[in-house]
């Protein structure tokens, strides 16, 4: 008996770590495959309940993928005309379409076929029927997918077969269990709640949809691109930390905007930047060399939009032992700034000198966003910087001090750097492809691509293409490339250099090859629509040619978004 015992546990394990292994992980509409883990974490991340679709291609193979269980947008006037020539085409009526039409739709319950008695839905009930009409001047629809779906509904006469798959397509592509709805505004505005429900969760869309609802369009951090819903969603979730990144909203008498604002951010000053920091922080400060090899930022922006703030609060920076432990694993100076006078009305003054951003730099380098709770940022005397927005603790900042100072590992095969990659992606306004065999890392605040292994050197060779961002008057292009080559110059020994000027499909490119002690470079300067961009491949001496054609592959990419 117990070797049956022993010989089913081993058949369930092995069935189980079989399925697991071909079961695939994605976000909404199948945009990016994630790790399982990857998977769990976005779903204990999200703050309503989100459906699970599962996706069984063949009898090996599942795909698990993300479903939002509330979806708003507004259907074009040549699809909403279509819309209303089906409905009309269903129901063999004329001009169905009232104010509103509320759509109940049940594609099966698959997985769950345990769903076997009669069931009679809310749809019927006149109780319903007459409280959904007082809300709104509408018809309702009972569609169904297929036959089998509706097999155990006692009500099955006032079902309508979704013949052409019409509602299906535009509304309930993905199959959830226990059916949907959706409440159509004669406007084109919808808005769909996927998965279980009853007659009250009715009821309350009903009310929302018949508010004046704006148009709601999603952006990427500081609205350099705007975004469709669902990468927005996996965007918000897949962040550049353990910490979920931020929903920022914003409206206009039209428009609702939401952008997402990263709950951490990596960059690099320029030396007049560095500059103008530190003669700043002298001034508002009322002392003189402030800069050691680190400054820390505290920046206080106010509290909004929680309001209930309102007792003496006490953060662990006015423990004397915080200030000693960070001194351990950096040698800095600590600053705590706030913007307005009110946003440190309940805040500690008496053992902290909070210092008022008079010009607001710190506000506009590091802090444009009202951030809840205060937020960070760590800068290394060589321009290099790392921000972390919202409520942190001291473990942060221990954190990101060993980061900032290259204590702490930063290979891109961390879970960190891959999250990093994808939002710096989606910020910057063009697209690269890279060889198969190329590998993407986070450094210095920006994306670069190597041939190099995980775990290895990748400045042994690397890629880099990124936008300069000038915060003074725009500089005639060739002057600024000679600033650039004088400013590099500066910082580094070259030699055997050489600049020349050719025209391809980036426009005029200037194009500076030279050496160092231990490397061959190229560097390229190019523009589009007014910015300035720049490509860089280096590699040390020996395998300068070895992937020269590789890393030229990668400049022929560049395409703007």
């Amino acid at each position: 008996m117990k070797t049956v015992l022993l010989l089913l546990s081993i058949l369930v394990s092995s069935y189980s770590l079989a399925q697991d292994k071909n079961t695939h992980y994605y976000t909404f509409n199948l945009k990016k495959e994630i790790t399982k883990d990857e998977f769990e974490k976005i779903y204990s991340n999200y703050d309503t309940y989100q459906n699970v679709v599962e996706i069984r291609k063949n009898d090996s193979t599942i795909i698990k993928m993300f479903h939002p269980r509330k979806q708003f947008d507004v259907l074009d006037p040549i699809v909403l005309d279509s819309l209303k020539g089906y409905l009309n085409y269903l129901t063999n009526k004329k001009n169905v379409f009232k104010d509103y039409i509320v759509i109940n739709y049940f594609s099966g319950n698959e997985p769950y076929e345990a769903f076997n008695s009669d069931t009679k839905s809310y749809v019927v009930d006149k109780g319903y029927v007459k409280k959904i009409n007082k809300l709104l001047n509408c018809n309702q629809f009972s569609i169904y997918k297929e036959k089998k779906d509706i097999k155990y509904f006692e009500d099955k006469k006032l079902w309508i077969k979704d013949d052409l798959g019409v509602i299906k397509n535009l509304f309930f592509y993905y199959q959830i269990p226990y059916g949907s709805f959706v409440i159509i505004k004669s406007d084109g505005t919808f808005i769909s709640l996927h998965g279980e429900h009853n007659k009250d969760m009715v009821y309350e869309i009903a009310e929302e949809i018949k508010k004046d609802i704006k148009k709601v369009e999603h952006y990427t951090y500081d609205f350099k691109q705007k975004i469709e819903p669902s990468e927005f969603d996996s965007l918000l979730n897949y962040n550049n930390n353990s910490t979920r990144n931020f929903e920022l909203n914003f409206e206009s008498d039209s428009i609702f905007y939401k952008m997402i604002h990263p709950a951490r951010r990596y960059g690099v000053l320029k030396k007049h930047q560095i500059d103008s920091v530190k003669n700043y922080i002298n001034k508002i400060s009322k002392t003189q060399n402030t800069f050691k090899d680190y400054i820390v930022i505290n920046y206080n922006s106010g509290d909004a939009p929680n309001k209930d703030l309102n007792s003496e609060s006490r953060a662990y920076i006015y423990n004397p032992d915080y200030q000693k432990q960070l001194n351990t694993i950096i040698d800095c100076n600590q600053f705590w700034v706030f913007k307005d006078d009110k946003n440190i009305k309940y805040r500690n003054k008496k053992n902290i000198n909070w210092i008022k951003d008079e010009a607001s730099v710190f506000k506009n380098l590091f802090f444009k966003y009202q951030i809840p709770y205060g937020s960070f940022v760590i800068i290394k005397s060589d321009g290099r910087y790392i921000v972390n927005y919202g409520e942190y603790s001291p473990n942060m900042v221990y954190d990101i001090a060993k980061e900032v100072s290259g204590q702490s590992n930063n290979q891109e095969t961390s879970s960190t750097n891959l999250s990093k990659i994808e939002a710096f992606k989606a910020n910057q306004n063009f697209t690269i492809t890279k060889p198969h065999d190329w590998f993407e890392v986070f450094h210095h605040g920006y994306v670069g691509y190597t041939p190099i292994q995980p775990n290895d050197n990748h400045f042994k060779t690397i890629v880099s293409v990124f936008q300069h961002n000038l915060n003074t008057k725009a500089l005639p292009f060739n002057t600024f490339v000679d600033n650039q080559i004088k400013q590099y110059k500066d910082v580094v020994s070259i030699y055997n250099a050489s600049l020349k000027e050719v025209n391809n499909h980036l426009g005029t490119v200037y194009i500076h090859e030279f050496e160092t002690e231990t490397h061959q470079v190229i560097v390229m300067y190019f523009q589009n629509n007014g910015h300035y961009y720049q490509y860089k491949y280096s590699a040390l001496d020996k395998s300068f040619k070895k992937y020269l054609n590789s890393a030229l592959l990668i400049l022929d990419s560049i395409s703007f978004k």
